[in-house]
């Protein structure tokens, strides 16, 4: 049904794999620092998008700690960046906000200047394009330093930005708990219309690669921040400014391993394919030859048989000992990577039933 309100109806799909930040994602932060406790609110900073040229709109985001509490769009041209400097300094004084970000690229880049002289102090500027943050420090849990996983900063800003909108899902949906500095709300009492227009926007980014296997973003939308202050910004339609992220932090949206979530990586392969396999013996000449695709299928059943079980009774030693005679723990993984590799399986553990006989359906 959804894929065909989404194709007939052009309704946009709320779990859009390919997009970097999921449409449920952002529905479940609305009002999520009423719905999960936590410390959401702090330190007050606006973040400030100076419009490029033609349609093109100036546009504001204020953060109240990870709380996102207001958004503001206007037209301003070029010739128009001095008042549009002012408005942006009200915005921060009734938010009683600390500091002020903006895009230093093209026309954003005399904007430190226009603020000076409408006597705010308290700014810093963003390149977008420029090097990734704490490029030696390992991104989430992965073994790969952040300069080798993101081509530059926009990538890196949305994936953070991502992991923090998906901890918020996770938090209101399942009961996971999260900092509220890993998280991110959106108040409900913004405009209406600038609300889904900014959820709109950031489902839009989808996920890409470059030719040497870093995560970069297929969008016009460009993330831009600077220190612990992260703003993704949209190019189209208009409103081009989205949450000031502060203290960025992350649990890690993708389960990788030193190139593994990437279509290519430096040290593993001079031939990868990107069609689908259309028989077994070609996914046995992967499984066999790469370290890549050998990787993609076994890590995720190590990852879930690594605990094994938590046996809660009395006779949880002599269960245990049955599993390790049984080799269970192993079985089930070994099943799991193969249901991995061959496109999926599923594994039936029944009691009551003779094996000697054909499996009975009905009492599954």
């Amino acid at each position: 049904m959804e894929e065909y309100q989404h194709i007939y109806l052009g309704v946009p799909l709320d779990n859009d794999d390919r997009v970097v930040i999921k449409r449920a994602w952002l529905q479940s932060a609305i009002d999520a620092h009423l719905k999960v406790g936590g410390s959401w609110t702090g330190g007050k900073t606006v973040g400030y998008d100076v419009a490029d040229s033609g349609d093109d709109k100036n546009a504001t985001t204020t953060m109240d700690g990870s709380v996102c509490i207001g958004l503001d769009e206007w037209k301003g041209g070029e010739d128009e960046l001095r008042e549009s400097a002012m408005r942006v300094k009200h915005t921060a004084e009734r938010a009683q906000a600390s500091h002020i970000g903006y895009d230093s690229i093209g026309v954003g880049a005399g904007t430190g200047s226009h603020l000076n002289a409408a006597g705010w102090h308290r700014h810093f500027k963003f390149n977008a394009g420029g090097k990734v943050s704490d490029p030696k420090k390992k991104y989430g849990d992965t073994r790969i330093a952040n300069e080798d996983f993101f081509s530059n900063l926009k990538a890196q800003t949305w994936w953070l930005t991502a992991d923090r909108f998906r901890n918020t899902h996770l938090a209101v949906t399942k009961g996971a708990l999260f900092p509220a500095d890993q998280m991110i709300s959106l108040s409900s009492n913004i405009d209406a219309k600038l609300l889904d227009k900014l959820v709109d926007e950031l489902s839009t980014p989808m996920r890409d690669f470059d030719n040497s296997g870093k995560v970069k973003s297929r969008t016009t939308c460009t993330p831009y921040g600077s220190g612990d202050f992260v703003m993704p910004k949209a190019k189209q339609p208009n409103l081009h400014s989205a949450p000031a992220l502060r203290r960025v932090a992350t649990d890690g949206l993708v389960n990788v391993v030193s190139g593994l979530g990437t279509q290519k990586a430096k040290r593993s392969h001079n031939f990868f394919s990107y069609t689908q396999f259309q028989d077994w013996q070609q996914l046995d000449n992967a499984y066999a030859t790469n370290w890549l695709a050998r990787a993609i299928v076994d890590i995720p059943a190590e990852d879930m048989c690594r605990e094994w079980r938590i046996i809660k009774s009395k006779d949880a030693n002599a269960i245990r000992i049955e599993e390790d005679r049984l080799m269970l723990p192993m079985c089930v993984q070994e099943a799991t990577t193969w249901g991995n590799l061959y496109g999926g399986g599923g594994i039936l553990m029944l009691t009551g039933q003779d094996l000697s006989k054909p499996l009975n359906m009905n009492r599954i």
